[in-house]
């Protein structure tokens, strides 16, 4: 109901500067604003990764997920 996939919205990962929790939200949870990295955007055929270092937008005109890396990194 608010948009996040799963029971506790969280889900182990593996990146490059070891393990983290990652935020795990639905296509539908991803808004204008930017949300910080890690997070696994899960859809019906796909699971999107977002770094840590990158954010995740949609964008409003076309519902497009926009990933962007943070600019200090």
């Amino acid at each position: 109901a608010n948009g996040r996939a799963g029971p506790g919205a969280t889900r182990a990962a593996h990146f490059a500067d070891g393990e983290r929790e990652a935020l795990v939200l639905t296509r539908a949870a991803v808004g204008a604003q930017p949300v910080p990295g890690p997070v696994f955007v899960d859809e019906y055929d796909t699971t999107v990764v977002v770094p840590p270092g990158w954010s995740v937008r949609r964008d409003a005109a076309t519902g497009t997920l926009v990933l962007e890396r943070d600019r200090g990194n």
